[in-house]
């Protein structure tokens, strides 16, 4: 997040994803998985105790994927302050490219 001022004086957070960074979530995403099968194996073999890691896995990928859809956080966000009306005054849903519901 950074603060900004628009051109009219209004003080504005502004959220920026940078390009590329889909690609490098999914392949983070794919050491996850690799690194939480290892785990899992050293768990059962070594504590003899059960680690889920496929639900760990499609949890934290959900997650992620939704940290990366400004679409659906501005959406939140509207929905939030409805129900419970804070500090937004005012939400811009201007990009200069996608903002996301792209899958990693």
């Amino acid at each position: 997040m950074h603060r900004a001022k628009l051109k009219d004086g209004r003080e504005v957070a502004v959220k920026v994803q940078y390009p590329g960074v889909e690609k490098t979530v999914a392949q983070d995403l794919k050491n996850l998985k690799v690194l939480l099968k290892t785990l899992g194996s050293i768990a059962r073999d070594v504590m003899r105790q059960k680690v889920d890691d496929a639900t760990i896995y499609e949890e934290l990928e959900a997650r992620l994927k939704e940290e990366l859809d400004y679409v659906l956080e501005a959406d939140n966000m509207t929905a939030y302050d409805a129900a419970s009306p804070m500090i937004l005054k005012s939400l811009f849903r201007k990009s200069s490219g996608p903002l996301s519901r792209a899958a990693c």
